[in-house]
């Protein structure tokens, strides 16, 4: 693949630190890493959200809830997906008042997901951000439909004058209205490679509660160049470890992250 651009990581300043302690009970946090696949591409977020509690209710695991007149399971996502994408980084944050044994647990949980949906990785999280506060960077794999409007060299050609740019603003339509965003902030990395009629892209981009841009706001130009989304598949989230960026998990990543999508 060509590497067009990489830019300078802009941190999200200092995040809450999720404490694992309250006043009278203990609290443990179990984090999850979810695939979402086939069918489960047309789950929405919401349903995704629903869906799990109903899990966690039939399993009748020991998770903690929130107070007041209506309390609700203490279960947090981190960013959601369009409808359609596919996912292999659908992180999930379990707030228990017991420490079951892990092993036992995952595999509990594993067994009784929705149609759709599969558990890749899961941990106790001693000490740690909550995925809303850690959450700054997102990849995704793209395949694109070249079209008949513009070559393969033309996008990957406007691609690069994306990149090259202090700033790119297009304008998008809202349920409020048209809004004016600036692409070239939310995109820290970006690869191109021509496969038979489809451009792949993968992308590294802003993801979080200081700057966020949708993926399907990243592709707006190409659109508008008459290529058309094939694919849209989120591989990985991403914060910050010292210097580094990390995984949900903390592992750091060392190099520019390689999408892998399931069956292929």
């Amino acid at each position: 693949m060509t590497t067009l651009n990489t830019a300078n990581a802009v941190g999200a300043g200092d995040a809450a630190t999720v404490t694992a302690t309250a006043t009278a009970n203990t609290f443990h946090i179990l984090r999850l890493r979810l695939q979402k696949k086939e069918h489960g591409r047309f789950i929405s977020h919401l349903d995704l959200m629903r869906a799990f509690e109903r899990t966690v209710r039939r399993l009748q695991l020991p998770v903690a809830l929130t107070e007041g007149f209506h309390p609700h399971y203490r279960i947090s996502f981190g960013p959601a997906l369009p409808l359609g994408a596919s996912s292999s980084a659908e992180y999930c944050d379990l707030i228990l008042t017991a420490r079951p044994e892990q092993s036992a647990l995952l595999e509990k949980i594993g067994r009784h997901l929705p149609p759709g949906l599969s558990l890749i990785d899961g941990s106790y999280i001693d000490n740690g951000q909550s995925l809303s506060d850690f959450i700054m960077r997102a990849s995704y794999r793209v395949r694109l439909a070249i079209g008949d409007f513009a070559t393969a060299e033309e996008l990957i050609a406007l691609g690069k004058r994306i990149l090259e740019s202090e700033q790119f603003p297009i304008e998008t339509e809202t349920r409020k209205g048209l809004r004016t965003i600036d692409l070239r902030s939310g995109i820290d990395q970006a690869q191109w490679a021509v496969s038979g009629e489809e451009l792949i892209c993968d992308l590294f981009l802003a993801a979080g509660s200081a700057n966020n841009l949708k993926p399907q706001d990243a592709l707006i130009p190409f659109i508008r160049k008459g290529a058309a989304p094939n694919e849209l598949h989120r591989a990985g989230l991403y914060g910050k470890s010292g210097q580094n960026w990390a995984d949900p998990f903390g592992n750091v990543l060392l190099k520019w992250p390689e999408v892998k999508i399931e069956g292929e």
